[in-house]
């Protein structure tokens, strides 16, 4: 046991020496070539911002053109409803126009139409000259009959 122990101890020191020459040599061989800067740990931050901006431009990309899809149905509705409100507005124009001449014409006829007063006199004219045909037809019928009795006597 003994022996066995010093075995393992004789070969810690093989191997801690052997160790430590190569150590010196590797040191020698890392001095011998300069060291590179120590790398700064802004690859995160700056990819986090990059992403942050490209995610932006996607999305407001994106927002304008659903935008202007949703700009031009609007602008293609509106302009649609103005046609039709043009429309309505030509049609109560000439409806306007046609109740102003309307008007027109009843203006006119209730100048020249006739007054119950005026229709009253006319009325009581007309009587009067029936009257009158009247009696002109009588006399004419008696002097017809006196001139049929004279011819009726002559012959």
């Amino acid at each position: 046991m003994f022996r066995s122990r010093m075995h393992l101890a004789a070969r810690r020191m093989l191997s801690t020496a052997t160790e430590t020459a190569t150590a010196a040599a590797s040191e020698s061989t890392f001095r011998a070539t300069p060291l590179p800067p120590p790398k700064k740990p802004l690859g995160a931050v700056r990819g986090g911002l990059m992403g942050l901006l490209l995610g932006f431009v996607i999305a407001g990309g994106v927002s304008y053109y659903n935008l202007q899809g949703d700009y031009s149905v609007y602008s293609n509705a509106l302009l649609t409803n103005v046609e039709q409100l043009g429309g309505s507005v030509e049609a109560i124009r000439a409806s306007l126009a046609k109740a102003d001449s309307l008007e027109a014409e009843v203006k006119a006829v209730k100048g020249s139409a006739i007054k119950r007063d005026d229709l009253e006199k006319a009325r009581k004219d007309l009587y009067k000259a029936i009257d009158n045909l009247t009696v002109e037809h009588l006399e004419l019928k008696t002097r017809v009959w006196a001139l049929e009795q004279e011819l009726k006597k002559r012959q």
